[in-house]
């Protein structure tokens, strides 16, 4: 097939398998629902400037922020995050039944993936997916298939604009998120776990240029 072909020119690295992690079952009371959540590493391909855009415009507080396993940031980040009473901030590693926890309880997971991360599949996005819970994501290609087919599964934005934090923040998504989380769930229902995988890899293949070498890890 064309995906096959175009798979055996650029090789597509492995992250958590490129499989949705196990969901783990909890029975805490989920009371922080206006979380925004963010999963490092912060890398090349996965930069934070979006998501402290959208944080440092965030005067009013209006959500909280967990920001997890960013890995090596510049001290002067640190201390800022540090010093907001709405950024939790960890900066070491997670076991993954926590992480799952953590996603489950988010009102949105922040995707910051940018151009650099193109044919790359997303652990976090796969993460949103199999947990039903929606994003905030820059014009991915791959999660733009998705909303092709089953219609909006979070928020997407242009990092690029200065403008896309105040417009966020002045908007209501509760409403929304209900749509979202239901689109999900469809997306779901049509795909075992496998097949989710199988699928975002066909739909970004097609259209990747062979000539394309893909590095590094998202």
């Amino acid at each position: 097939s064309i995906s096959t072909r175009l798979a055996d020119k650029a090789q597509i690295k492995k992250h958590h398998q490129m499989l949705p992690r196990a969901k783990i079952k909890t029975t805490s009371r989920i009371d922080n629902k206006l979380r925004i959540s963010f999963f490092g590493p912060v890398k090349r391909g996965k930069p934070l400037a979006p998501l402290l855009s959208l944080i440092r415009s965030d005067a009013s507080a209006k959500y909280n922020y967990h920001v997890y396993n960013v890995g090596n940031i510049p001290t002067g980040i640190q201390d800022e995050l540090g010093s907001l009473s709405n950024v939790f901030l960890r900066t070491g590693h997670m076991p993954d039944s926590e992480l799952m926890q953590e996603v489950q309880q988010s009102y949105f997971v922040f995707l910051s993936h940018d151009n650099w991360s193109e044919g790359l599949l997303s652990g976090n996005l796969m993460d949103c997916l199999s947990n039903h819970v929606p994003y905030i994501s820059g014009m991915s290609q791959i999660n733009l298939d998705y909303e092709e087919q089953y219609g909006s599964l979070g928020i997407t934005v242009n990092f690029d604009s200065d403008e896309w934090p105040r417009s966020f923040l002045l908007s209501d998504y509760s409403e929304l998120r209900q749509e979202f989380v239901r689109n999900i769930i469809q997306l779901n229902k049509s795909y075992s776990q496998r097949e989710l995988l199988e699928s975002c890899t066909n739909s970004y293949l097609i259209k990747l240029k062979i000539d394309r070498v893909v590095k590094g890890l998202i």
